[in-house]
């Protein structure tokens, strides 16, 4: 889960140089490919629909696309999120004899490579695609779309709420910004003054602040905006930048080791961390609060999917069959598993023999209202007005205190918020 949700600086930076420096990576083989099996031996489906119907009996590809680039990787918790849930779901049936494969694309987090990436994909006849790239809007989604192939992509702007094939499970960076910006208002009144820190991304510079700065001024409190550079290192300046605004809030979209190092920077210059929040892309325990270590103890949390930390059937499901990777709670691990069972999900009601781009696009548009989501709430469709494409617009707020994840009650519908009017 993050959103994470960056990219001006990096677009040249990656593109160009990146690009030029290791040709192969934005051609044929920046795609790596795993079959990953999970066909069981004889399905074992309980919903009728799924028992019955067709019999093709091809395998099932998924396309992961998102990016591994030196400062931040998404693909390794995506990718080993998504193959623990083949490997449960094989445990439980399969897919009705077909086998299914996971076709994983780095798309460096720039224009380029994501279409590459969408090409290459789309030679191998994928079912679906799934992941999170800031640039998918405007290059794969496009060309996904044209081919009738439904996209699950992080949803941070332009197509990702409009496109009739983007099918948003999650708010993206807008939709956690304006979730705790509506949570700020209904349990922080002392709180009038707000920071907000996310990485370099013209998909967040365009999007968020809309989203946010109205909530907000709504209910007395105003705002101001610091896009990091995703090569920044020392986060000393830009925090003593930071706080010269005299924030009694700071909100963050940063992952990974820039967020550490913003969480330490905080903590020495005085500032509480029961006043910082972060994104759904932080909640990383290898990577985020092990090493920031109390710079992070009384954090504020929010989070398009059921935090891994919690005590639910679901989340207990996930430890379990995570408990064996090497970073089993992250939020990006999650995201790859949730993705995966929906599809699974999805598939259970068309019925295995059946399902396909098409197939599953219809049942998408026509059908699937009111399904659960697993390690998450139910599917609305259509979304929110003006985003229709988000068909997931609720943030789940929680907190993180010695050691533990627990759901924000105070100021949510059981924990859970949502920034938009539906």
């Amino acid at each position: 889960m993050e959103s994470m949700r960056i990219r001006r600086t990096l677009a040249t930076l990656l593109v160009g140089v990146l690009c030029a420096a290791a040709v192969a990576a934005c051609g044929s083989s920046s795609s790596s490919s795993t079959s990953a099996s999970a066909s069981g031996s004889g399905g074992t489906a309980t919903n009728a629909a799924a028992s019955s119907g067709g019999g093709d009996k091809s395998p099932i590809n998924i396309a992961l696309i998102t990016f591994k680039i030196p400062a931040l990787d998404f693909i390794e918790d995506y990718q080993a999120g998504a193959q623990a849930a083949l490997n449960y779901i094989k445990s439980i049936g399969g897919w009705g004899g077909r086998d299914a494969t996971l076709q994983v694309c780095n798309s460096m987090l720039a224009p380029a490579p994501s279409t590459t990436c969408a090409h290459q994909m789309l030679a191998k006849h994928v079912v679906a695609e799934f992941g999170c790239e800031t640039s998918w809007g405007a290059t794969g989604l496009q060309i996904f779309s044209a081919a009738g192939i439904p996209s699950f992509n992080c949803t941070n702007g332009g197509q990702d709420f409009t496109n009739p094939l983007s099918f948003g499970m999650g708010t993206g960076a807008p939709g956690e910004a304006g979730a705790m910006a509506k949570w700020l208002c209904k349990t922080q009144p002392d709180v009038k003054t707000v920071a907000y820190l996310t990485p370099v991304d013209p998909e967040q510079e365009a999007t968020v602040p809309p989203v946010v700065t109205p909530i907000l001024k709504s209910c007395g409190k105003t705002i101001s905006y610091t896009y990091i550079p995703q090569t920044q290192v020392d986060m000393t300046p830009i925090i003593t930048k930071v706080l010269s605004t005299h924030p009694q809030w700071v909100m963050t979209t940063i992952g990974q080791v820039q967020m550490v190092q913003v969480a330490k920077s905080l903590q020495q210059q005085g500032f509480p961390a029961g006043h910082l929040s972060l994104a759904s892309n932080a909640l990383d325990m290898k990577n985020v609060f092990k090493p920031a270590g109390s710079a992070l103890n009384d954090v504020y949390a929010s989070d398009e999917w059921t935090g891994w930390g919690l005590d639910t059937s679901d989340a207990d499901t996930y430890r379990k069959w995570t408990a064996s990777l090497p970073n089993p709670l992250s939020g990006n691990v999650v995201q790859g598993w949730m993705y995966m069972m929906w599809l699974y999900t999805a598939a259970k009601h068309i019925g295995f023999g059946n399902f396909s781009s098409s197939t599953l696009t219809h049942w998408l548009q026509t059908s699937a209202n009111g399904t659960a989501i697993p390690m998450s709430r139910t599917y609305i469709s259509p979304g929110p007005s003006g985003k229709p494409a988000i068909h997931q617009p609720y943030v789940q707020i929680l907190h993180w205190q010695n050691g533990k994840m627990t759901i924000v009650s105070q100021g949510t519908d059981n924990g859970w918020i949502t920034p938009y009017d539906l």
